[in-house]
């Protein structure tokens, strides 16, 4: 499938698997004010991102689109199913596109001519899970509503993983805060006027350092 070319002009790169992650990671470096990061993710024709499934096409436009010298790419996937399986083939998308490749998430591996790699985990620490359990972990603040939601989780059957409880929780919760339109999308949700926490919650005071230390000279 033929990638859509977009403006890429930032030495460091983030590849993220679709829309959620990429919202959320763009937000974080602007809030956070953390320079010469761009964030994208492997798109089709229709523009939607193509999951882990893009990472090599996203990989092949930096090579081929870049208007800087790239310095580092990071690829973004989540621990929601195979988390294993899924580091691998992160690994193996840096890999082909003859990178260095890093032992663990979170670890930067460097080529001999000093371009970085490295593959984030989301959430970071091997937990099990995705995007939505480190956004619930920012909402720790959040009362509003929250027996409400407590109640109605309650009455689902537990899901078989972690992951399915924690976005069962986070749309019940953008539900219930926002009942003028209770499917709020969640990259509308992490926008500045409805996300109930901002970004410099404590929570994610380890990403931002991992991003500092990417790009450090």
């Amino acid at each position: 499938m033929p990638y859509e070319q977009e403006l890429i002009d930032k030495p460091y790169q983030i590849i993220c698997e679709g829309a959620d992650d990429c919202g959320f990671f763009s937000r974080l470096i602007r809030d956070r004010s953390i320079p010469d990061i761009q964030v994208g993710a492997g798109r089709g024709k229709d523009r939607r991102c193509l999951g882990d499934s893009g990472f090599s096409i996203r990989l092949q436009a930096i090579d081929d689109f870049s208007q800087v010298l790239n310095k580092g790419i990071i690829i973004v996937a989540d621990c929601d199913d195979k988390p294993i399986e899924k580091f691998r083939f992160a690994c193996n998308c840096l890999r082909q596109h003859k990178l260095a490749v890093p032992s663990a998430s979170l670890e930067i591996a460097v080529t001999r001519d000093g371009r970085k790699s490295s593959v984030i985990m989301i959430p970071a620490g091997g937990e099990d899970g995705g995007l939505e359990t480190l956004l619930l972990a920012c909402c720790d603040g959040v009362t509003t509503n929250r027996g409400c939601v407590d109640a109605f989780c309650a009455c689902i059957p537990e899901a078989p993983r972690k992951i399915d409880r924690d976005k069962l929780r986070l749309r019940s919760l953008i539900a219930a805060t926002h009942p003028e339109d209770p499917g709020l999308a969640l990259t509308s949700w992490l926008s500045t006027d409805n996300r109930p926490f901002a970004m410099t919650h404590p929570a994610l005071d380890s990403l931002e350092s991992f991003l500092l230390q990417f790009i450090a000279p």
